[in-house]
């Protein structure tokens, strides 16, 4: 690639520097066109990487340079930023190319004398101020200045900073001048002082872009930063640390935890507006993801630094508690507060001294053995807590290196799975995977044995326990996991053809987090279970050894290894069993969705063929219900995944379908149930976008299902299922509608006249105006 070496390049960039320098007609319009398009062809000259760094080096010092900063003097806008964008490249270039000490020190004073003007100027157009502020950074990150040069761009960069419309450009600026360590020694206190003040701001951008800068800068540790203005950060950064906002809140906590880590801890206003702050969001609901991480590692620094006093935090911690009374019912928002606040707890007891955290698990320990023998209502929440921070503590640390520790948690674990509360015993079984994490050989034992010996209930929650161990070890908790495994895989074999759905989709999901961790150990077993069961000898299995793949999948496993194995798990879309047909079908589903690689190679041979069958499989039967008879359809399942597949490819592999020979399978299935009827309306309204064509000749064979869509009487329905009735009328209408738009569509004669018949029609007006006005 590229325009050929040194010579060329010089021969080309003597015709430009001709063009850019005919002061004659500059102000011809044509001219101005020209010397534009010059302007961007040497932007994609120098930012090429095939061409030598050394010729593009010095054809550019030597032929354009001094023409390019005569051409910053252009009164046209557009070709003043073109001029700077290169202006920028420059100094990256001079880096790139080793130039010597001479050339960049002359390179940095003639860039200087060309780029200080046009930052200084307050009446310039938006765009020639932001590639000003680029150059700028380019600049000062590459090339050295004297210190009066350097000290006035950064003086005018603060300025920037200050104004409303520069603020955005100048806080990346500063984010890159700060991280190639640029002395900003004599603004650095100003600049901290003003991207805190932008945080006050309604604007999100601003808010988000200040605190990435404000980062940046902390976590650099730039020479002449006042570690007493961090006070004021502390107070601006309390105020967004929010549950509304997860993502800035985040973003701030970062910054908390970057301030902390300077050994900032004496600063009263982290006591007075951080830490409430703080308290707030460890009982949020909505807390989660990145914020809850930033969260806890913003806790422990507190705690591990002494910046607060331990005690007084757990308290805090505790009183931020859901209370509930007699005959309240648990909802989702009261578990995630519980679990929030638990995590919390964790984290502030494992950052603790030894002595603090001994005095905190034998308080667990003793109110989970007082407070397990009268559960209530009331005292539900504090055994959901202490069961979780327990469960969260031991897989920060060793609960088995503990005296007497583990065995009362397992017995207390043991007891709660009998609890009649439901969240007492899914916390139980949470904090007992937890547990175990760092402290396998105590408790993993005996959560197996225990498993042979219960009931399915307790089956269901051992197992939910040992997929938290799993889990725990994928996010890189509690070390290796494989010598473990041996123990492990005979048990969950045990209950792969379980007779409770519950069990087995545990099993499934153990499975699953088990291939993530060890593909190579646990993918021939699977292997072998399907050439062992499959051909009708145990369709059960089956099901889950395909379900454990798809949690794989979905769980971001090696694809590599994975590849090797997929025609032994797509063979048994060939099985007559219609639930392993389905369990085959969600697994391509989320290969399609989450690794299309895994099945791209055998889409055109095997799967399309087999899709464009089972999205048409029919399977009823008559049940008898005493008074009357009611039919189901076994395949109904099938066709919805088959159908969500084909979806599902028109985003992430369009090239695997054949769209013309879809159409015809499309058109059976706006006249299916209606749950598939709806899943039909939304491929054609993205197919009709997409490919025009293909829906434009297809179209005759939709007339007949939508209409009779549309045509549906909803009879003496009421309330949610009139309102449901009313929607999937509505949904043919609105693919009636975009298909009226699809060029040479309304060709079709029957067509044409469906659509003439639903405008004219009184019933259909309201529906086409809110479809109308809601830009379809």
């Amino acid at each position: 690639g590229g325009i050929g070496d040194s010579k060329e390049i010089r021969v080309l960039f003597d015709h430009i520097k001709s063009i850019l320098s005919d002061v004659a007609s500059a102000t011809h319009a044509t001219n101005k066109t020209l010397k534009l398009d010059c302007l961007q062809c040497v932007h994609v000259i120098i930012t090429c990487p095939n061409h030598a760094p050394e010729d593009i080096k010095n054809c550019t010092l030597e032929i354009l340079l001094a023409e390019l900063c005569n051409t910053l003097q252009e009164n046209w806008y557009k070709i003043t930023s073109e001029t700077l964008r290169v202006l920028a490249e420059v100094p990256k270039l001079l880096v790139l190319a080793n130039a010597t000490a001479v050339e960049k020190e002359n390179a940095a004073k003639a860039l200087y004398v060309a780029i200080e003007p046009r930052l200084a100027v307050h009446d310039a157009d938006q765009e020639v101020k932001e590639c000003s502020l680029m150059a700028s950074a380019s600049l000062l990150s590459n090339l050295h200045l004297d210190e009066d040069s350097r000290e006035r761009l950064l003086s005018l960069i603060l300025l920037r900073l200050k104004n409303e419309t520069t603020r955005i450009s100048a806080i990346k600026t500063i984010s890159a001048i700060v991280k190639n360590g640029v002395d900003m020694s004599t603004v650095i206190n100003d600049v901290i002082t003003e991207l805190s003040s932008l945080l006050r701001q309604n604007s999100r951008s601003v808010k988000q872009s200040a605190l990435q800068c404000l980062d940046t800068a902390v976590t650099s540790r730039p020479a002449g930063l006042d570690v007493s203005i961090f006070g004021l950060v502390v107070k601006e950064l309390s105020n967004v640390i929010v549950d509304s906002d997860l993502h800035i809140s985040h973003l701030s906590l970062k910054v908390c935890h970057s301030i902390l880590d300077m050994g900032v801890s004496s600063v009263s206003e982290i006591k007075e507006f951080l830490l409430p702050s703080l308290l707030n969001m460890s009982k949020s609901s909505l807390l989660q993801d990145k914020a809850l991480d930033s969260l806890l590692l913003v806790l422990e620094k507190l705690v591990s630094s002494n910046a607060v006093v331990f005690q007084d935090v757990l308290v805090a911690l505790k009183a931020g508690l859901p209370i509930l009374h007699e005959g309240q019912v648990h909802g989702g928002g009261v578990r995630l507060s519980i679990a929030n606040i638990a995590q919390c707890i964790a984290a502030i007891t494992a950052a603790a001294s030894a002595d603090e955290r001994n005095a905190v698990v034998e308080d667990l320990l003793s109110s989970l053995e007082s407070l397990g023998k009268a559960q209530s209502t009331d005292t539900s929440p504090s055994i959901q807590l202490a069961l979780r921070v327990a469960g969260d503590l031991g897989r920060r640390l060793s609960l088995g290196a503990m005296d007497g520790v583990a065995e009362r948690l397992q017995n207390i674990y043991m007891a709660m799975f009998a609890s009649d509360f439901e969240d007492i015993k899914n916390s139980a079984a949470y904090g007992l995977g937890r547990a175990s994490v760092c402290s396998k050989t105590e408790f993993l034992p005996k959560i197996l044995c225990a498993l042979e010996e219960n009931d399915q209930k307790k089956q269901y929650l051992l197992l939910s326990g040992l997929r938290e161990l799993i889990y725990c070890h994928q996010q890189g908790f509690g070390g290796d996991i494989a010598p473990s495994i041996e123990q492990i895989l005979p048990h969950l074999n045990n209950h792969l053809a379980d007779r409770e759905e519950g069990v087995r989709t545990m099993v499934a999901d153990c499975m699953g987090c088990l291939v993530c961790l060890e593909p190579a150990v646990i993918l021939p077993q699977l292997q072998k279970l399907v050439a062992d069961y499959s051909g009708g000898e145990n369709p059960t299995i089956c099901t889950t050894v395909l379900t454990s793949v798809k949690y794989a999948i979905a769980g971001k496993c090696d694809a590599e290894q994975l590849l090797k194995f997929m025609p032994t798990f797509l063979e048994l879309l060939k099985e007559e069993d219609i639930s392993v047909k389905n369990a085959c079908l969600l697994m391509i589903y989320s290969a399609v969705h989450h690794k299309p690689q895994l099945v791209l190679s055998f889409m055109e041979a095997t799967l399309v063929p087999a899709l464009y069958e089972l999205a048409q499989l029919k399977q009823e039967r008559t049940v008898d219900l005493g008074p009357f008879k009611q039919k189901v359809d076994d395949a109904l399942p099938v066709r919805k995944a088959a159908l969500s597949i084909f979806s599902t490819c028109l985003d992430k592999c369009p090239e695997a379908i054949d769209i013309p020979g879809f159409m015809p399978i499309l058109a059976k299935a706006l006249a299916d149930k209606e749950d598939i009827q709806l899943q039909a309306h939304q491929i054609l309204i993205s197919t009709s976008s997409r490919y025009p064509d293909a829906a434009a000749a297809a179209v005759e064979s939709f007339v007949a299902p939508l209409e009779k869509t549309m045509n549906k009487s909803t009879g003496t329905k009421k309330g949610a299922e009139l309102e449901r009735a009313t929607e999937w009328v509505k949904s043919a209408v609105r693919v009636m509608i975009v298909l009226s738009r699809v060029t040479d569509a309304m060709n079709c004669s029957q067509f044409a006249d469906l659509v003439a018949r639903i405008r004219k029609a009184d019933k259909f007006k309201t529906m086409l105006e809110e479809l109308d006005d809601s830009g379809l």
